[in-house]
């Protein structure tokens, strides 16, 4: 009778494990599909945070003082922010050649399949110096004001994989984080 017992409560526990593990499945299960929902699973990429970096870098027609001293679009992005004047192809504004440049850059660029949706925002990261205990400084980010730059284009409801990535322009007292997010679509 002993043995019998013994194997009753073995069985229940066996029970109890599968039980807990597909509560467990269960939950990840609904963490997953409300993500999807959403809008989809966020990934960061080191593709797109790359893209960012290099565009940043690529040298525009636009010129600050001396006709012969073209600007970056980095430089451009930081003129856009202050507002600073810039001589720029067909006298645009620093902002609006922004939008162009990243416009015509992001028809191309195709990372990852097929595109439904991308973002580029442009926004001012106030950064403050902060003393820990033992003497270092560390700089906490403090806040993020509004984007002033901001291209969009596709469907976002269709996104099953949101891939993006970010790179910074030193702007002073904080720095300008230019964010890229894309969308792949569906493939249902």
């Amino acid at each position: 009778m002993n043995i019998k017992n013994k194997s009753q409560q073995e069985a229940v526990g066996f029970v109890v494990i599968i039980l807990i593990v597909m509560i467990i499945g269960v939950i990840f299960l609904g963490i997953w599909f409300r993500a999807s929902k959403q809008g989809g699973v966020f990934v960061e990429s080191a593709e797109i945070s790359n893209f960012l970096s290099a565009s940043l870098g690529y040298t525009t027609e636009c010129y600050k003082d001396n006709a012969y001293d073209f600007k970056n679009l980095g430089d451009v992005v930081l003129y856009c922010y202050n507002n600073d004047a810039v001589n720029c192809p067909e006298a645009e504004n620093s902002c609006a050649y922004v939008n162009k440049t990243y416009g015509a850059m992001l028809e191309k660029f195709k990372p990852a399949g097929i595109l439904s949706y991308y973002s580029l925002t442009a926004s001012y990261r106030v950064l403050k110096n902060e003393s820990s205990g033992s003497g270092e400084e560390n700089e906490a980010q403090t806040g993020i004001s509004a984007p002033f730059i901001k291209i969009a284009k596709g469907d976002s409801s269709k996104c099953v994989t949101k891939i993006g990535g970010q790179s910074p322009i030193d702007a002073g007292e904080g720095d300008i984080m230019v964010t890229l997010e894309t969308c792949r679509a569906n493939e249902v």
